[in-house]
């Protein structure tokens, strides 16, 4: 249930390609027009995911201390090949093809990706963290990820070729999707991602008395990344419209980076009863820096990051009351953002979509938000519980240089500057609501369990969540509706059965619940006014299902 919206934006004036909101609330656009694969005739294969996991954990306990190691695996191979544009309906101007065995698509684009990923990490922890006075741990961490991709994804558009290719030069017939059989499999290339990661740690928590015990630990660690980055597959079409072979244009990019950093954490704990526990923490967490490999990239630089630095400073409760038939915890906390890692689209001619994705540090952001938990055992076989979370988050110092006009008019503010001998505006979102972040969140959960004859039980289960609004993007112009889920479920278990009849989104709503933006691809060269599509994602229908389980 995937839905296609696009709207232009133009120094605060916006027209709307299609007719529906652009702005504001992000709408469902109505109908889904998802394309056969021209290749079978078929519906498109999707996705495929392979995946081999295995761990093995052990402790040896020496008397003074224990040795810990966790070692795992993971091996995963994934194909997908998709529809990724949901338009399989002809719009103006095209040249109207002869009816044939394709649909007339004036315009197709096609995601073609296979990855593969191996994953390898060891863990190795001494230390005595039991017992009552002095507790005490050393520990180190090796991991290694080799992930790669060939990306065989092909884009064609006869929008873009009626500009600078007359429609009578067409071949007879033409269509997107007759050319894509004419063209057949396409080699993609290369893309890689290999991470090494080592650290090593200590942590040290001491009773200074029977209610009050400090606690810190400290992360050394070292990251390394090294890439490269593929090209883009190009159709490549002759001057009068002939579909010549595809080829790699351009230049592959191996860049490297790594990052030294510390991470620290320190909390106190106080029990001034036994069934009240009060806490103080401050820590920090560190992304290190890196190049984002997610797409292909005309220049390498337009990929690279710096590190985010996270501090977050809590203070909360944990109490019990009614002989732990009541459970209330509660936090308040302060998160700081520095150097931020976000994306910008900008126009850009360069790209066959005519725009690019940059990957930038814009500044601080902050969080203050709390917590709020309780438990209650109503009965004997009733529980009730919820959770509460109200966040605000906000940009403070997001001051960033744009030549886009994309980007300024989604900012709503410029204040003209050079950057080396270019002029920009500088732009900022200061204030606005962090994107993706949901001020209100609520859960609850009623849960019945109880024992029915021959050794069988029953567990029930009522489960709500409720979200507030949420912007895509740090402009703050378009915003996901708030929305409420409810999931049910029954569930009968006995030694190593398990039978589970449940329903999820039980009132069957339709909000879209996550979308994403990028240039709009359905647009002639040059782009002028600037225009941004997003793709909208309902959540899926009303499901019923039953499951059985047997442990061996």
């Amino acid at each position: 249930r995937r839905r296609h919206t696009r709207f232009r934006n133009v120094t605060g004036v916006q027209t709307c390609a299609l007719p529906i909101s652009q702005l504001g609330e992000a709408q469902n656009g109505g109908k889904v027009y998802l394309s056969v694969d021209p290749l079978t005739g078929k519906d498109y294969e999707g996705g495929k995911l392979k995946t081999t996991i295995a761990s093995l954990v052990g402790d040896v306990d020496l008397g003074f201390a224990k040795v810990s190691s966790w070692t795992g695996y993971t091996d995963a191979t994934a194909l997908s090949r998709a529809d990724a544009d949901f338009y399989a309906a002809p719009a103006a101007p095209v040249k109207v093809p002869v009816v044939g065995n394709y649909e007339p698509l004036s315009a197709a684009q096609v995601t073609d990706i296979a990855t593969k990923a191996k994953q390898l990490s060891q863990e190795i922890r001494l230390g005595r963290l039991e017992g009552e006075g002095f507790r005490w741990a050393v520990g180190a961490l090796y991991w290694k990820e080799d992930y790669s991709s060939v990306n065989a994804s092909l884009f064609i558009s006869g929008f873009s070729r009626n500009a600078p290719i007359p429609a009578a030069t067409f071949p007879a017939g033409w269509s997107a999707a007759a050319e894509i059989v004419a063209r057949g499999t396409i080699p993609g290339d290369l893309n890689y991602r290999n991470t090494r990661h080592t650290s090593g740690y200590l942590i040290a928590e001491y009773d200074i008395t029977p209610q009050l015990q400090a606690s810190g630990e400290i992360r050394y660690g070292r990251e390394k990344f090294e890439y490269l980055f593929g090209r883009a597959v190009s159709p490549n079409v002759s001057a009068t419209g002939a579909v010549l072979p595809a080829t790699l244009p351009g230049v592959t990019f191996s860049p490297s980076s790594s990052t030294n950093y510390s991470a620290p954490k320190f909390t106190l704990n106080y029990k001034p009863e036994k069934d009240v526990l009060l806490y103080g923490s401050v820590s920090k967490g560190v992304k290190p820096a890196g190049f984002l490999n997610v797409g292909v990239v005309l220049d390498v630089n337009d990929a690279k990051y710096k590190p985010e630095i996270l501090w977050n400073y809590e203070g909360g409760f944990k109490t019990s009351w009614m002989n732990d038939r009541l459970r209330l915890n509660g936090a308040y906390f302060h998160m700081k953002y520095t150097d931020r890692i976000n994306q910008l689209l900008v126009p850009d001619s360069r790209s066959p979509q005519g725009t690019s994705t940059l990957v930038v540090n814009t500044g601080e952001a902050k969080v203050d938000g709390f917590e709020l938990e309780m438990a209650a055992s109503l009965t004997e076989h009733v529980t009730l519980s919820g959770a509460y979370t109200y966040l605000d988050p906000k940009f403070v110092d997001s001051r960033v240089p744009s030549v886009a006009a994309l980007t300024i008019a989604g900012s709503g503010n410029c204040t003209v500057g050079t950057v080396g001998p270019q002029t920009v505006c500088f732009t900022d979102t200061n204030g606005k609501q962090l994107e993706q972040s949901a001020k209100n969140a609520l859960v609850a959960t009623l849960a019945y369990d109880t024992e029915l004859s021959d050794g069988w039980r029953l567990n029930g289960e009522l489960s709500a969540q409720y979200r507030s609004k949420r912007f895509i993007s740090p402009d703050n112009r378009i915003w996901l509706p708030s929305i409420t889920n409810v999931d049910a479920q029954v569930r009968f278990n006995k030694d190593n059965y398990a039978v589970t009849v449940y329903v999820t989104n039980l009132l069957d709503q339709d909000k879209v619940t996550s979308a994403q933006s990028y240039g709009d691809p359905f647009i002639a060269f040059p782009v002028s006014p600037p225009v941004l599509a997003y793709t909208t994602y309902p959540s899926d229908p009303r499901q019923f299902g039953l499951r059985l389980n047997y442990k061996f």
